[in-house]
């Protein structure tokens, strides 16, 4: 999660469900579209990337 909000693109909060550690987005404005949600993905799969380098 901190490696995602630093790349600056997106940013996300966290949830625990059911004892494990999850990603959380919020969607509160009218104008959001599915490619910003597609962007959330790409951005923590890019991070994830960064890590496992």
């Amino acid at each position: 999660m901190r490696r995602v909000n630093a790349r600056g693109r997106v940013y996300l909060s966290n949830a625990t469900i059911n004892g494990h550690f999850a990603l959380r987005a919020c969607f509160v404005n009218h104008r959001t579209k599915s490619e910003d949600v597609r962007a959330i993905v790409s951005e923590v799969v890019a991070a994830a990337d960064e890590l496992n380098r």
